[in-house]
């Protein structure tokens, strides 16, 4: 019996990046499987990647669709609808796949016939740091999922492609800025998908230092709020909310710790609670 080989549709929406996007470009370039597109969905307006798209167009297939509405969710969702392929990732504009990212990946769906989703591990080459997710392998489950899948190293095989769509109210230019797939994750296991996770595969990138900002930490707390609440009342999984609970006391202790992140805490602390008030699928 000859076991097929998958179609990969690569989903990257992408804004103000030029040079790592090339970067990335690249790096599919150099892909030892070769049976996949890359769908990628501007937002720019400052910028044009118009050449660079035009120089890799004549290596691989490249969809590229101008989009005026911002927001990763809803993006991915515009490039999921423009997917022919068998098994769908998310890859960002700046992050790298390692030359047989994509062989890997086949080979697991290939041996592994009721699995729907795989995950990844996520480092930053430059400086040999892990990105937080666990250290072992694991299967995924409605437990465990939350550091075991970041978008650019998910991919997911659909039972129907129906299943596969972002909440547009999470992610990066969302009102709820985290968790968009963890979410998704989460619903798709919810409704039967099964995922394993592999912590010796990795995706290249880069670990940024970013200053603390307490906007930014209050963002991401309301996307976490928002993908706790889905979790506990839409999802009825009322054992998260222990989990949620001891979250919240942690962010509680970090607050009033005498400590220069204390306020830092804090802000991911009101996030955290004001996401779950806040929060409404409609």
């Amino acid at each position: 019996m000859v076991i097929k080989d998958y179609k990969f549709s690569l989903i990257t929406p992408t804004i103000n990046r030029a040079k790592e996007i090339e970067i990335f470009l690249q790096s599919l370039e150099n892909q030892t499987y070769r049976n996949f597109e890359l769908i990628i969905i501007d937002q720019n307006i400052d910028i044009s990647i118009d050449q660079i798209i035009e120089k890799y167009k004549r290596e691989y297939i490249i969809k590229h669709i101008k989009s005026k509405k911002k927001g990763i969710s809803l993006n991915r969702n515009i490039g999921i609808k423009m997917a022919e392929g068998e098994i769908l990732a998310f890859p960002d504009d700046d992050c790298r796949y390692c030359k047989d990212t994509l062989e890997k990946v086949n080979n697991f769906f290939k041996s592994n016939h009721s699995f729907q989703i795989y995950s990844c591990n996520v480092m930053d080459e430059k400086k040999n740091m892990k990105f937080p997710m666990a250290k072992k392998n694991a299967n995924i489950t409605s437990w465990n999922y939350y550091n075991k899948a970041i978008s650019i190293g998910i991919f997911i095989k659909p039972i129907n492609i129906e299943d596969i769509i972002f909440d547009h109210k999470l992610g990066v230019g969302a009102k709820f800025g985290s968790s968009e797939e963890s979410d998704l994750i989460a619903s798709l296991i919810n409704i039967g998908y099964k995922g394993y996770y592999n912590s010796k595969q990795f995706i290249y990138h880069d670990l940024y230092q970013i200053k603390p900002n307490k906007s930014r930490y209050y963002n991401y707390g309301m996307g976490f709020g928002a993908l706790y609440k889905k979790e506990i009342i839409e999802r009825k999984k009322y054992y998260i909310i222990i989990k949620y609970l001891i979250n919240i006391l942690k962010y509680i202790i970090g607050s009033m710790l005498p400590s220069s992140k204390r306020e830092i805490y804090y802000a991911s602390l009101l996030g955290r609670i004001t996401g779950f008030i806040e929060y409404r699928n409609y």
